[in-house]
């Protein structure tokens, strides 16, 4: 234990002698600024707050509140603001009859009404003598709103002041209750308040003030519950209206040792701030909630809109300039704060800024530091990166659950911008090891890829992960077709068999090393390689395609020197178009069938399978005379017994069905056997079909057999090897895999899995090239059609896979377009159950482009079958291939 301890002391010691104290240091810079908390800090924090207002706002509860509008087109029918005080108590009256519970006033009459005719005839003098005496003994209007607002609930509107007021215009105080201490010192305070005229003061049921303070941005978020002129506390108008509406005499607020904490009204507590604040929890706006006064004057509001609520009487005139920015983005009237701040406490849903979250914002600041300056040391830089993100998202998430959930305000933007730029000084400190890991690099794969590759390396270290790393990548393997045939005919000479694969691998290889691709491993006959590590490639999936194409040209000169060297004749280059042809040859043509049925017969009789297996067709056929399933049966034999595996599955498939030949099912699953052993996925399920209805013990025989059968040795030597390429793109993981005393530069995932398994598919659509059609969306302008919809060996879902044939310049060719629109037709057709018209597609396609043969002999296969044994309702055209 104190070696351990020992240990990590040193390392925490090397930690902050590596220059990490500097970040310390702006850790202490960062946290002193969040104490200072600037406007910038602040502003930061603000946007935060409304963005998740905006994301989600309070939910409509549909609080019973109204307002009352003074607007445009009132002013425009009643005249100028103010009205006459005569018109406000017949609108008091309007709202008392119609079941308004309490109004509010978001306005201040501090003034006598010029408009009461006291005031003009003393404004006449003697030009007044002329009008009867009892209109002077009238009573006035501002006595007439009196008694209106004493018939009604009326909560008079008043305003903080920058002047200090008269004694004789205070205001009636509501009685407050104090509970937990003086709440003076942290409330908002004003040196005077512009009051009502008396007469109304004395009238009203409630006074309240409706100052809004804005933040330093000029947003509304926060509106006083209580504001303090000398040593007197007024209540806000908002909560004025809830205690008359409630029908309390008071209201108290409560107080702690951090400031105040609520204020209570009867049973209701409403949070505050510790200055006595409220966060408004602002909803969509709501324009229903607007009714113009000079409607409810006119009696144009049905009753049903009013009875029962509360009405805030205010203005939302342009030119009477009450006009204030909210969280949401947009500018309302002043007087909708109210309406805001009314429904939020009716619906109790509420904002809060607990009085701990300044010094938990810091603290949070404070762990991500500390974790940064000591884990990046001991961590790697994926990890390091990782913890960033891991620690933002704590943050970030943490803040918004606080909202959603409980109403909670925490700020993660200051937090989080304190992260980013610690974990910037804490790169860029690191980057200054980057000279030994760049003689890592060289060391390391000077064995794995090319020497121009492994000096880019050592210039950028940086795009090297050591131990292991996500990366999007193209996957290529690469196999020899009939490997085992191959093996068979060196069984005796197994240093020949060495010398041929090396032949066959080298040129492959350097290909590969020239289109940047990257060499992972050989597995006898496979070729394993991949793009995009070590060094990022953007055009991977590009490269790929191109050195496939370039080893199948590398395979072609390889080819080219085997047959000098066997010195044997190929078989005439028109053997592969002979099928074709003779299907194509009708009546009167006679002559010219002879002599492709002259040239098939003796490239079989000299032993060449293609030719035997072709040969066997055409008898099936009819096509070279009478049909003959003996003669059929004889060829179709003679190519299975040198190792051609659609011959044999053919072979198989006869035997199983006793067509043309006695029935044998050990034997049939014997050659089925052989054939799936090569890749062909038709002979797999067939051969899985067969098993089940046959015996252990007939199944163990047929096993016997083809592990002891041997091809027999043609006439001809090697004079061509045939491959198959499979490649795939997709995210994997690439590092150095193995353990600690040897490993290897490799990748691991599901992308790799799927190329493997294109690779085997090859030889089953007879192509020489598949790919995945996440690699044909990276590399589109290459000449690839689409061959199937399939679900490969271990997987669940369908993929489309693609038949690469050539560089971009060949899909702009006119012969690639006319086979490309041919064959999405035919694929359309296959897919929408149109047999007879895919049928008519499959023969201009292969006519177009002899070279598919094998891939359209596989599609008119399935449809004959299909016109047989249509498939099932919910058959959708994918294939799912049962071996791998």
């Amino acid at each position: 234990m104190p070696e351990a301890g020992s240990s990590w002391r040193r390392r925490l010691a090397r930690i902050f002698l590596r220059g990490h104290w500097l970040v310390a240091l702006l850790l202490l810079a960062l946290l002193a600024l969040r104490f200072q908390d600037p406007a910038v800090v602040q502003k930061l924090r603000f946007i935060q707050f409304d963005l998740f207002q905006q994301i989600e706002p309070r939910p409509d509860a549909r609080a019973p509140v109204v307002i009352v509008d003074i607007d445009d087109a009132s002013l425009a029918e009643i005249g100028q603001w103010p009205w006459p005080r005569d018109v406000l108590a017949k609108l008091v009256d309007r709202l008392r009859e119609a079941g308004i519970g309490v109004i509010g006033f978001d306005v201040t009459f501090p003034e006598a009404d010029r408009a009461t005719p006291g005031w003009v005839f003393d404004a006449l003098g003697e030009g007044a003598n002329g009008f009867a005496a009892d209109m002077m003994a009238g009573p006035s209007n501002d006595t007439v709103f009196a008694d209106a607002m004493r018939k009604a609930r009326v909560v008079l509107g008043m305003a903080g002041s920058g002047r200090i007021t008269a004694k004789g215009d205070q205001p009636i105080p509501t009685p407050l209750g104090e509970l937990g201490g003086d709440p003076r010192p942290y409330l908002p305070a004003f040196p005077g308040i512009v009051a009502n005229l008396a007469e109304l003061d004395q009238a009203a049921a409630g006074r309240g003030a409706f100052s809004l303070r804005p933040e330093t941005d000029t947003i509304i978020r926060r509106v006083p519950t209580l504001i303090r002129v000398e040593q007197q506390i007024y209540p806000s108008l908002v909560a004025e209206i809830l205690r008359v509406a409630m029908g309390e005499p008071s209201m108290t607020i409560r107080s702690n040792q951090h400031g105040i904490d609520s204020l209570i009204i009867q049973k209701a507590r409403i949070p505050t701030d510790r200055h006595g604040n409220v966060w408004v929890r602002y909803q969509q706006r709501d324009p229903s909630i607007y009714i113009p006064a000079a409607d409810i004057l006119a009696g144009k509001v049905l009753s049903e809109r009013l009875q029962g609520r509360i009405a805030l009487v205010g203005t939302s005139a342009a030119g009477l300039e009450d006009i204030v920015a909210t969280p949401l983005g947009v500018q309302v009237p002043g007087v909708e704060i109210h309406w805001q701040l009314l429904g939020s406490i009716l619906s109790n849903q509420y904002l809060y800024r607990l009085g701990f979250a300044d010094a938990a914002e810091m603290a949070v600041v404070l762990v991500i530091g500390l974790l940064i300056i000591l884990l990046a040391g001991l961590l790697k830089a994926r990890w390091t990166a990782l913890l960033l993100l891991a620690l933002l998202a704590a943050s970030a998430g943490g803040a918004w659950y606080a909202f959603s959930a409980h109403g909670l305000l925490f700020d993660t933007v200051y937090p989080g911008i304190a992260a980013i730029l610690l974990y910037t000084a804490q790169t860029y400190i690191s980057h200054h090891a980057s000279e030994r890991q760049r003689r890592q690099v060289s060391e390391a794969f000077g064995r794995y890829v090319s020497p121009v590759l492994v000096q880019r390396l050592a210039k950028d270290a940086t795009r090297l992960e050591l131990g292991g790393e996500t990366r999007d990548m193209s996957i290529l393997f690469c196999d020899i077709r009939g490997f085992t045939q191959i093996s068979e005919r060196f069984k005796g000479n197994p240093q020949g068999l060495t010398a041929l694969i090396n032949r066959f691998l080298t040129p492959l290889t350097e290909e590969v090393m020239q289109h940047q691709g990257t060499i992972d491993k050989y597995m006898g006959d496979c070729i394993m390689a991949f793009w995009n590590a070590p060094l990022d490639d953007p055009r991977h999936a590009r490269n790929a395609c191109t050195a496939a194409l370039a080893m199948f040209r590398a395979l072609d000169d390889l080819n080219a020197e085997l047959s000098l060297e066997a010195r044997q004749v190929q078989p005439p280059e028109t053997l592969p178009r002979a099928y074709r042809r003779l299907k194509e040859l009708g009546d009167g043509r006679e002559e010219e069938r002879l002599q492709i049925a002259a040239t098939l017969r003796s490239n079989a009789s000299e032993g060449h399978a293609y030719a035997q297996y072709t040969l066997g067709k055409a008898y099936r056929d009819g096509l070279i005379g009478r049909r003959s399933a003996d003669e059929a049966v004889r060829w179709f034999a003679a190519a299975a017994e040198q190792g051609y595996s659609p011959a044999q599955r053919n072979l198989g498939e006869r035997l199983a069905r006793g067509d043309g030949v006695a029935r044998d099912e050990i034997q049939a699953l014997h050659w089925l056997t052989l054939a799936a052993r090569d890749g062909l996925a038709a002979a797999e399920e067939v051969r899985i079909e067969l098993m089940q209805r046959m015996s252990v013990a007939e199944i163990a025989a047929a096993e016997r057999r083809a592990r002891a059968w041997r091809p027999n040795s043609p006439r001809v030597g090697i004079t061509a090897i045939n491959m198959g390429i499979g490649i795939n793109t997709g995210e994997c993981v690439v590092g150095n895999m193995g353990s600690r005393l040897r490993f290897d530069y490799s990748v691991l995932g599901d992308a790799v899995n799927v190329a493997a398994r294109l690779e085997s598919q090859s030889s089953n659509y007879g192509v020489d090239i598949v790919i995945s059609e996440s690699t044909y969306a990276e590399a589109s302008d290459f000449a690839a059609i689409e061959i199937d919809r399939i679900i490969v060996k271990g997987k669940s879902e369908p993929i489309r896979i693609y038949a690469l044939l050539g560089t971009p310049e060949l899909a702009a060719s006119d012969d690639f377009r006319d086979l490309s629109w041919r064959h999405a037709a035919m694929l359309q057709a296959y897919r929408e159950r149109q047999w007879q018209e895919c049928l008519q597609h499959v023969e201009a396609c292969a006519h177009l482009w002899p070279r598919l043969a094998p891939l359209y002999d596989l599609y008119r296969d399935r449809v004959e079958n299909y016109l047989v044994d249509p498939p099932g309702a919910d058959w959708d055209g994918v294939f799912v291939a049962l071996k791998k």
